[in-house]
C-alpha cells in the first residue's frame, strides 16, 4: 500500500518535478527500508537494569569533555556545583554518561545525560532539573523525548527549551508554586536516589506495555512484541528532520572551546600500548556493529520475499504476471549467477535481495579474496542469462513451436545482461574494469567514477530512461564520498604490507599500532574515523590481481562484451543489405496491377489544395504516436473522437470528390482521410443517439456520397474502412426507417445513392486490392481485421521479431522453389474472366495456398457478400415501408432471395421487421476445395424494424 501511495504522489506534476521526483523516490524507499530495519532492530533490543559506575572527568575522551564543558560553565553561573560523572553499564555500542550538579539553595539537581557515539561525532547532551519533594513526589523539567513513559509520582514538564535559563526559570517557578504543599528536600545519597528514579522510568514503560521482562535474562527488558510495529513508526518519526531528539543548541550557551591536546586518557596507569590497541579494536567493532554473524537462512528468505514484493509493487502494482514476472525471473537467474560462485568460494553472509524500481543484488564478503575469484563472481551474473537467451533463440529456429513466453524471456535476458556488461559503474562491466584497472590507480578511479556518473546523468535525458535519474542521484552521492576519501585511499596504498595480511583483526591491530606510534593515539573517536578506517582496511586486505589475471580477464571480458554487439550489428547489417528482406509474394506484380487501375479525372487547383493541406496538418498533430506506421482501426477511432470541434466542422464541409484526389498525395494524406471519414461517421451516429433524426438523415446521405466518391479504394486497408463505414451507415438508415423518421421524399433521395453502391466491382480494381491486401499481410502490418488465422503477428515484441526473422531465413532458403501466391492467381482469374468477387473452383498447377492466405481470401470475398446483403435488405425495408404507407398495411407474407445465398422475409407482429437470413449451403460457406477450410458457421439472422400500423394486416402478396 505504501508503494502504491508513493507511486501516486510521484505521478503528480509540480514545478521542479524532474529534479525533486528522484529525490522524493529515494527518500521514500529509504524511509520504508528504515522502518523495516527499525522493526528488526527493536526485536532484538534490550535494556538492562539501571546500574551506574562513578568515573573521573579525566577518564572521558577529550572531545567529549570539550563539548560538555560549556554546559558545566553555564550551570555553575546559576549556582550549581560539584559535578559528578557516572557511566551507565550498557550492553550496546552506545556509551551513556551522566553528569550531576547540585544547587545548595533550591536543593535542585541538574543532570546532563551524555550520549557518546562510536562514530566520533559530537556527543548528544540533554539537560534535566530534578527536585525531591517532602510528599514523596519528584519535580522534573526536561527536554522533549528524554523519557518514553513517566512514573506516577513524577510532576514532569517536558518541552523544547531554547535557553538554559529558560528551562531553569520554568523549573524554579513550578517549585515556588508547590511550596505551600510540599518542600524540597535533599536525598541522603543523591546518586542512588537518581539511579532509582531512572529505574522507575523503566518500570513505567513496563506498566505502559512498551517493555517486558526478557524470559532469558532476569536483569534485562525487551520490547513487547505486539508493540514493535507501532513503536517503530515513532522511531522513524523522530528521525525526520526537525523532529530528531538531539541536544538543543542553547542560545545562551558558549561554543565548545578549542580541541584539547591529543593526550590519551581513560587508560589505567601502567597500561601497555598493546592494551590501547585492543581498546581501539573493541571500539571499532562496537562502532561497526560488532562481528556480525550475518542473517539466518530464514531471515535471508524473508528479506528476499519482502524486497521482491516491493519490487513488484513499484513495477506493476504487485502483479507478478506478464512482463513483471519475466523481469523478475531474468533478474533471479542473473543474481543466482553471482550467488553460486560466492557460496562455492566461501564468501560470508551471502544475501540476495531486490531493489524496488531498479533490479536485484547479491551481497557477500570474503576477506583477501583473490582477484580471479572476484572476476568469476562478477562474470557469473551476466553470462548465464546472455548465453542462455541466445541458446533459446537458436533453439526457437529449429523448434518453431516454442511458446512466445520463452522467446520474450530470452530477448529480455539478452538485453538486461548485455546492458550489465557495459563498462560503467555500478554495472557488472564497470566493476570488472574497476577491479582489473582502476582500483590500483586512485586518481583514474575517481575520474572513472565521475565519468560513469555523468554517463548515467546523460542517459536520464533519453526517451524511456527517466528512471535512470534516481540512479544518478545515488551515484552522485557516492562520488561525493569518494572525493572525500580520495586522500585516505592514496595514503592506504602506501602501506608496505598491504595485501599480505588475510585477517581483518590482524590488519586493524597493525593500523592502530602504527597510528599510536605516530602520535595519533586519539584517532579512534575523531570525526569520520570509522569511515576512514574502513577505506584503509578494505585497501590493505585487497589482493591485487596479477598481470596474467589482468590480461586474461580483460581479454575475456572484451570478447564476451563484444559478442552481443557483434550479434546485433550482424543482424542489422544483414537486414539492411536486403538478404533477408525479400519482397513478399506479389509485391513485384503490384506495379503492373496498379497501372490498370482507372485514372482519376479530378485535378485540384491551388485554391482547393490549400484548405485540404491545412486540415491535414491539423489532423497529423493527432497522429504523432502513429508516425511511421499505419494506425490501427482502434487508434483511428480514438483520434477521431479527440478532434477539436473546429476541425470537425471543417470535415463537415469537405468535398469528398476533392478528397479522393487529395489522398493520392502520399501516406500522410491517407492517414488524415481515415480520421476524417471516421469523424464524420461518429457524428452521424451521435445525432441518431441524441434523437436528432433530421441531422442524422442528412449526415447519412453525406456518408453515402463520401463512400461513393472514395470508391474505388486505392488500398486494401481503405477498402476495409469503406466497407465498415458503409455497414454503419446502412444500419443507421435502417434504424431511422424503422422509427418512422424517414419520409417518402427522404427515401426517394436515399435509394439512388444506395443503388449506386451496388454496381458490379471493377475486376482490375479488385485484382489490385486482393494482391495489395495479401502483400501487406505478409509484411506483418495491420490489415484492418482480416481473419488471417496467424496469431502472434499483431504485436511487436521479441517473439514477433524472432518469428519474423526465422520466416525471413526460411523464405531465403526456399526462394528458389517458390510458387506464385494464390492471391495473385485469383487476381489474374478475375481480370481474365472480367468479373470479380467469386473464387475459382481450381487454381493453376503449382500454386499452393497456406492456411493464412486461405483465410485472407475467404474473408476478402465474404466482406463484399456482407455489403451486398445489407444493401438489399435496407432497400427492401424502405420498399415495404412505402408499401405500408400506400396500402395501409403490411403484406401477410413476403420473402426474397439475395445474391450470394441470402434470404430476406417479412416477420409480422406488434413490431414487424424484415429478417435477413444466411441461406448458404455448407459448400458455399466452405468455398472451393483448394481453400482447405471447414464450412463456416451460419451467420446470425439480422432484423430490420419496420413502422407498425394500427390497421389489420392485409392479405396482399408483395
Amino acid at each position: 500500500m505504501l508503494g502504491n501511495v508513493f507511486t501516486l504522489v510521484l505521478q503528480i506534476d509540480f514545478p521542479g518535478a524532474p529534479v525533486l521526483k528522484p529525490i522524493l523516490w529515494i527518500l521514500g524507499v529509504w524511509w520504508i527500508l528504515k522502518y523495516m530495519l527499525a522493526c528488526i532492530g527493536l526485536w532484538n533490543v534490550k535494556a538492562h537494569d539501571h546500574t551506574e559506575t562513578p568515573i573521573r572527568a579525566e577518564d572521558l575522551h577529550p572531545e567529549v569533555r570539550r563539548h560538555v564543558q560549556p554546559w558545566l560553565n553555564r550551570l555553575a553561573e546559576f549556582g550549581f556545583s560539584g559535578p559528578c560523572f557516572y557511566r551507565m553499564e550498557s550492553h550496546s555500542r552506545l556509551e551513556r554518561v551522566f553528569c550531576r550538579m547540585t544547587h545548595g539553595g533550591t536543593k535542585s539537581i541538574a543532570e546532563l545525560r551524555i550520549l557518546i557515539l562510536p562514530s566520533g561525532a559530537a556527543p548528544r547532551v540533554m539537560l534535566g532539573f530534578y527536585n525531591f519533594l517532602s510528599d514523596g513526589r519528584i519535580l522534573v523539567t526536561g527536554e522533549t523525548g528524554a523519557c518514553d513513559h513517566l512514573p506516577a509520582h513524577w510532576l514532569a514538564l517536558f518541552k523544547r527549551f531554547k535557553r538554559v535559563d529558560e528551562q531553569l526559570g520554568a523549573h524554579q517557578s513550578r517549585l515556588k508554586e508547590l511550596a505551600p504543599l510540599a518542600t524540597a528536600i535533599s536525598p541522603e545519597d543523591p546518586a542512588s536516589a537518581m539511579a532509582a528514579q531512572h529505574a522507575a522510568t523503566d518500570q513505567a514503560s513496563v506498566d505502559a506495555g512498551l517493555l517486558e521482562r526478557d524470559p532469558g535474562d532476569e536483569t534485562a527488558f525487551r520490547m513487547r512484541r505486539t508493540g514493535i510495529p507501532w513503536f517503530a513508526l515513532k522511531v522513524v518519526k523522530f528521525s525526520l528532520p526537525g523532529l530528531k531528539v538531539d541536544s538543543v543548541k542553547r542560545a545562551d550557551l558558549a561554543l565548545p572551546g578549542p580541541a584539547l591536546p591529543a593526550v590519551e586518557v581513560g587508560l589505567p596507569p601502567g597500561t601497555s600500548p598493546e592494551d590501547g590497541v585492543e581498546r581501539d579494536l573493541k571500539k571499532y567493532h562496537e562502532a561497526a556493529g560488532g562481528k556480525k554473524k550475518g542473517l539466518s537462512r530464514w531471515a535471508k528468505l524473508a528479506l528476499l520475499t519482502v524486497t521482491l514484493g516491493l519490487f513488484a509493487v513499484f513495477w506493476n502494482g504487485g502483479n507478478l504476471g506478464g512482463i513483471t514476472g519475466v523481469i523478475i525471473g531474468v533478474l533471479l537467474l542473473h543474481e543466482f549467477g553471482h550467488w553460486l560462485p560466492m557460496k562455492l568460494f566461501g564468501y560470508k553472509n551471502v544475501t540476495m535481495f531486490f531493489i524496488p524500481g531498479f533490479g536485484a543484488a547479491v551481497s557477500g564478503k570474503k576477506q583477501h579474496a583473490p582477484a580471479w575469484q572476484d572476476l568469476v563472481v562478477l562474470l557469473g551474473g551476466p553470462l548465464p542469462g546472455l548465453f542462455g537467451g541466445i541458446a533459446v533463440m537458436i533453439i526457437g529456429y529449429f523448434y518453431q513451436g516454442i511458446p512466445d513466453f520463452w522467446l520474450n524471456a530470452a530477448g529480455l535476458a539478452i538485453i538486461i545482461n548485455a546492458f550489465n556488461l557495459l563498462p560503467f559503474l555500478p554495472l557488472d562491466g564497470g566493476k570488472i574494469v574497476d577491479l582489473l584497472i582502476f582500483k590500483d590507480i586512485p586518481l583514474l578511479r575517481l575520474l572513472f567514477n565521475g565519468f560513469s556518473t555523468l554517463s548515467v546523468i546523460a542517459a536520464c535525458f533519453l526517451p524511456g530512461l527517466g528512471v535512470m535519474r534516481y540512479l544518478a542521484v545515488i551515484m552522485g552521492l557516492g562520488l561525493v564520498r569518494d572525493v572525500k576519501m580520495f586522500g585516505v585511499l592514496k595514503e592506504a596504498r602506501k602501506v608496505a604490507w598491504a595485501g599480505q595480511v588475510n585477517d581483518e583483526d590482524t590488519a586493524l591491530r597493525r593500523i592502530f599500532k602504527e597510528l599510536r606510534e605516530s602520535g595519533n593515539a586519539n584517532f579512534v573517536g575523531s570525526p569520520d574515523w570509522l569511515k576512514r578506517t574502513q577505506v584503509v582496511i578494505e585497501e590493505v586486505l585487497r589482493k591485487r590481481p596479477s598481470w596474467l589475471v589482468r590480461i586474461g580477464g580483460l581479454g575475456f571480458y572484451g570478447a564476451v562484451s563484444l559478442f552481443p554487439v557483434l550479434l546485433l550489428v550482424t543482424v542489422v547489417a544483414v537486414k539492411a543489405s536486403g538478404l533477408l528482406s525479400r519482397s513478399p509474394s506479389g509485391m513485384e506484380h503490384l506495379a503492373a496491377l496498379r497501372a490498370d487501375l482507372p485514372k482519376s479525372t479530378i485535378h485540384l487547383s491551388q485554391e482547393q489544395m490549400t484548405p485540404l493541406n491545412q486540415l491535414a496538418i491539423n489532423t497529423e498533430t493527432m497522429l504523432i504516436d502513429a508516425e511511421g506506421q499505419i494506425p490501427s482501426v482502434e487508434r483511428v477511432r480514438e483520434i477521431a473522437k479527440l478532434l477539436p470541434e473546429g476541425t470537425c466542422r471543417e470535415v463537415d464541409l469537405l468535398h469528398w470528390e476533392q478528397v479522393r484526389a487529395f489522398q493520392s498525395w502520399g501516406d500522410s494524406s491517407l492517414k488524415s482521410v481515415d480520421v476524417w471519414l471516421e469523424s464524420a461517421c461518429l457524428r452521424m451516429e451521435k445525432a441518431t443517439d441524441d434523437g436528432k433524426n433530421d441531422e442524422s438523415f442528412r449526415r447519412s446521405e453525406i456518408m453515402l456520397h463520401a463512400v461513393r466518391s472514395l470508391e474505388p479504394a486505392i488500398s486494401c486497408r481503405q477498402r476495409e474502412q469503406l466497407c465498415d463505414v458503409q455497414i454503419r451507415v446502412l444500419n443507421n438508415i435502417a434504424k431511422l426507417n424503422g422509427s418512422g423518421a424517414i419520409t417518402p421524399e427522404m427515401q426517394d433521395r436515399l435509394k439512388p445513392r444506395i443503388q449506386a453502391l451496388r454496381n458490379l466491382p471493377d475486376p482490375a480494381v479488385e485484382a489490385f486490392l486482393i494482391v495489395d491486401g495479401w502483400t501487406e499481410q505478409q509484411m506483418h502490418q495491420p490489415t484492418s481485421g482480416y481473419d488471417v488465422e496467424d496469431p502472434g503477428e499483431s504485436h511487436q515484441d521479441d517473439a514477433a521479431f524472432c518469428r519474423m526473422f526465422y520466416k525471413q531465413i526460411d523464405d531465403l532458403k526456399n526462394s528458389h522453389r517458390e510458387s506464385p501466391s494464390a492471391s495473385l492467381a485469383v487476381a489474374r482469374f478475375w481480370k481474365k474472366q472480367g468479373k470479380a468477387g467469386e473464387l475459382p473452383q481450381e487454381l493453376p498447377a503449382g500454386v499452393k495456398v497456406t492456411p493464412a492466405e486461405a483465410g485472407f481470401l475467404h474473408r476478402f470475398c465474404d466482406r463484399k457478400r456482407e455489403i451486398i446483403w445489407l444493401q438489399n435488405a435496407v432497400l427492401y425495408a424502405m420498399n415495404l415501408d412505402a408499401y405500408q404507407k400506400q396500402h395501409g398495411c403490411h403484406p401477410m407474407r413476403w420473402d426474397h432471395a439475395v445474391p450470394g445465398g441470402g434470404m430476406v422475409d417479412f416477420v409480422p407482429g406488434a413490431v414487424p421487421s424484415l429478417r435477413l437470413t444466411d441461406a448458404r449451403s455448407a459448400a458455399q460457406r466452405a468455398g472451393p476445395a483448394w481453400l482447405g477450410r471447414n464450412p463456416a458457421e451460419l451467420q446470425p439472422s439480422l432484423h430490420f424494424p419496420l413502422c407498425p400500423v394500427a390497421e389489420k394486416t392485409g392479405t396482399r402478396r408483395f
